[in-house]
């Protein structure tokens, strides 16, 4: 399973982007990186022995932050998306690809151990 993963900074980064920008409607989702649940386990518990449970009902083996029909009114930005509203009369983009934690960057083990050091994973 691959899940998102982001600091508290990040987090408060967002918050004030989308103040400084909204219009109305508007959901902003920060581009971030992903991991597969396994390789977080493996960099932050090493020597841990790991017990294999299998999935919980309703669990997906990727996370989606915006789906495809919700790529068609989205803008793509450096460090975030923009989702618009869809409102009557918007002419959409083309089709694209959901943003899932399976195409997203993926994190580093260094750049995990550095979050959980600095105490800023959320």
């Amino acid at each position: 399973m691959t899940r998102f993963w982001f600091t508290l900074d990040q987090a408060v980064d967002i918050v004030f982007t989308a103040l400084g920008l909204m219009k109305g409607g508007e959901i902003f989702v920060p581009r971030i990186k992903s991991m597969s649940v396994m390789e977080m386990f493996k960099t932050i518990a090493p020597k841990t022995k790991l017990i294999l449970t299998g999935m919980r009902p309703g669990e997906k083996i990727h996370e989606t932050l915006i789906n495809e029909d919700e790529m068609m009114h989205t803008e793509e930005f450096n460090n975030y998306f923009i989702i618009k509203p869809e409102l009557f009369g918007v002419e959409y983009m083309d089709k694209r690809e959901a943003y899932t934690s399976a195409n997203a960057p993926r994190l580093l083990r260094e750049e995990l151990l550095q979050m959980v050091m600095e105490s800023k994973l959320i």
